[in-house]
């Protein structure tokens, strides 16, 4: 059985100050805990976030160019629909927070793990995911399209409806997941997967290797219909 990687951890001093909860446009954000941080709706350019603990608050809407984020934790925070496209995040730790409709793609997300998190309809597409853990986190709808997948773990998530259409996986495992209706599904070659979860994608690999499923016909049945002879 194939068993990922598992993620190194944020990196954090073992006393931060508080800070202000204020983020501005350009800089960096540095060595410090944040609670009820409200950016949503903000635009910020080349920011880095380096040794930070959030809580709370919102970067809901929010745009980001090329954001650098490293050693993070953040609770409770809301990132939906926030445009976080080439991102780099290393050491990040996300529980409890909603990334519903953001945007990843062309992230880089190293080491990383999202816990209780709603990430539905989250676009991944061509993101670089390396030692990344999903636990009990809702991912219906996600795109993964093209992405790059190495030692990451879905464990406990709803994945339904959610796409790999021409990703790439290495040392990917999933665990009591719902994968029903998943798109691009023969891209998960040599993912592994447990049994009780294989029947979710039972119908998909069918399709994916061209067979059809005859559904509640025994081969005794067929052959009873097709002789019209009485014997006795």
């Amino acid at each position: 059985m194939t068993t990922p990687k598992p993620p190194g951890r944020p990196r954090l001093a073992a006393t931060l100050p508080d800070a202000p909860a204020v983020l501005e446009p350009e800089g960096i954000l540095q060595d410090c805990c944040l609670e009820g941080l409200d950016a949503a709706g903000g635009t910020f350019e080349l920011v880095e976030i380096l040794g930070v603990h959030l809580t709370g608050g919102s970067l809901a809407g929010s745009a980001w160019r090329r954001p650098v984020w490293a050693d993070v934790e953040f609770a409770d925070v809301d990132l939906a629909n926030a445009v976080l496209t080439d991102a780099g995040w290393k050491r990040i730790a996300l529980t409890r927070c909603r990334v519903t409709g953001a945007d990843l793609s062309q992230a880089v997300i190293t080491d990383a793990t999202f816990t209780d998190c709603a990430v539905n309809l989250a676009s991944l597409r061509f993101a670089r995911l390396t030692r990344v853990v999903f636990s009990g986190c809702r991912l219906d709808g996600a795109d993964f399209g093209g992405a790059q997948l190495t030692d990451v773990w879905f464990d406990h998530c709803d994945l339904t409806g959610a796409t790999f259409a021409q990703a790439t996986t290495t040392r990917v495992r999933f665990t009591a997941s719902r994968l029903e209706d998943l798109h691009g599904v023969e891209s998960l070659r040599g993912s592994t997967i447990e049994p009780r979860d294989l029947l979710d994608l039972a119908h998909l690999l069918a399709g994916a290797l061209g067979l059809e499923v005859a559904w509640g016909q025994t081969a005794t049945e067929g052959r009873s219909r097709g002789s019209p002879c009485h014997r006795t």
